[in-house]
C-alpha cells in the first residue's frame, strides 16, 4: 500500500509535470511566434497601405487639367495646329490675281453681304446668351461634381462601435438610419 501511494504521489507530484512539459514543449513559443508573424504581417500591410495612400495623395495633388490639356495638344500638335491661310488660286493658266465682277452682281453681293452681317450679329447675340447659359450650367455641374462626399469613415464607425459594445446616441442612430434610407432610395 505504501508503495502504491508513493507511486501515485510521485506520478502526480513529479511525472505529471514532466508529461505536461513534454506535450507542451514549444506550444507557447509557437503560439507566440504565430501571433508575432500575424502582427508583423499587419504592420507591413499597414505600412504598404500608408505608402499607397501617400502615392494616391501625391497623384491627386499633381492633377492639373489645364496642364494635361496643354500636354495633349503638344503631343498631338499635327492634328490641332492651325492650318495655312487660304490663298487665291486662279484657274489653270489664269493670270488674274483678284476676282472682278460687273455692277449688277456687285450690288447683289453688297445686299447679300448686309443680310449676312445682320444674321451674323443676331447669331453673335444668341451665341453670347447660350455661352452665358453654358457657363452657369458648367458652374452648377462643377459644384455638383466637386462636392466633398469622399469621406467614407462614417460607414465604418457604426460597425466598429457595435463590435466594441458601445451604443450610439439615439439621435445619431436615427440620422444614420435616415441616411441609409436616402441611399437606398437613390439606388
Amino acid at each position: 500500500m505504501d508503495a502504491a501511494n508513493a507511486a501515485i504521489r510521485k506520478y502526480f507530484a513529479d511525472d505529471m509535470s514532466d508529461l505536461i512539459d513534454c506535450m507542451d514543449f514549444g506550444f507557447h513559443s509557437c503560439t507566440a511566434r504565430a501571433f508575432l508573424m500575424y502582427s508583423s504581417a499587419e504592420e507591413t500591410m499597414k505600412s504598404y497601405i500608408q505608402q499607397d495612400v501617400d502615392a494616391i495623395s501625391k497623384c491627386i495633388s499633381n492633377l492639373d487639367s489645364r496642364l494635361d490639356k496643354q500636354r495633349f495638344l503638344e503631343y498631338n500638335n499635327s492634328a490641332f495646329m492651325i492650318p495655312k491661310k487660304f490663298e487665291f488660286q486662279g484657274h489653270r493658266g489664269d493670270e488674274t490675281k483678284a476676282v472682278i465682277s460687273d455692277d449688277n452682281i456687285h450690288e447683289e453681293m453688297e445686299l447679300r453681304f448686309r443680310q449676312l452681317c445682320k444674321r451674323l450679329t443676331a447669331l453673335k447675340t444668341e451665341s453670347e446668351e447660350v455661352w452665358k447659359t453654358l457657363e452657369t450650367a458648367e458652374k452648377s455641374l462643377s459644384d455638383m461634381i466637386n462636392v466633398k462626399d469622399y469621406d467614407c469613415s462614417q460607414y465604418f464607425e457604426d460597425e466598429a462601435l457595435s463590435r466594441s459594445g458601445q451604443k450610439l446616441p439615439e439621435t445619431v442612430t436615427l440620422k444614420l438610419r435616415a441616411d441609409r434610407q436616402d441611399r437606398k432610395s437613390v439606388v
